[in-house]
């Protein structure tokens, strides 16, 4: 009895370190798979049927987990791959941004736009510096 508590106590472990572990695919394969493999193997060997049981429980567990660990892998790659790419285009946004502006002022014109659907009108700083106005953030409706 005592050692299919043992049994299912090291299953949990290792199904623990997948869930934890998902982002870093090699660290969760790098302790389940020994600890199962090991397992199961210890468990095959033993006199008491229930036991080898226990140990086709323990490799189907390994089998379900790798497949698992590797789908949840993938999406927290692509997910990353997201914010990563989010993150270039927000900073390529800024820039042109701050290149429209530095153009702007030196040639000392300024632009508007205005949004027919909404009402809304949206200027830039320079258009406010001409103007002497102080800058508003923001659309004006």
């Amino acid at each position: 009895m005592h050692v299919a508590v043992l049994a299912v106590m090291l299953v949990t472990m290792a199904i623990g370190s997948f869930t934890v572990t998902t982002f870093d695919m090699a660290a969760g394969l790098g302790f389940g798979v020994p600890v199962l493999a090991l397992l199961s193997g210890y468990l095959f060997i033993q006199p008491d049927p229930s036991l080898a049981t226990l140990g086709v429980a323990a490799l189907t567990a390994l089998g379900y987990m790798t497949l698992t660990a590797r789908r949840a892998h993938r999406y927290v790659r692509g997910y990353v791959a997201l914010r990563v790419s989010e993150a270039g285009q927000a900073r390529a946004l800024r820039d042109s941004r701050e290149l429209l502006e530095r153009t702007g002022a030196s040639a000392g014109v300024g632009g508007w736009e205005l949004d027919l659907a909404t009402r809304a009108l949206r200027f830039t700083n320079q258009v406010f510096r001409i103007h002497d106005l102080e800058p508003v953030e923001g659309i004006l409706e």
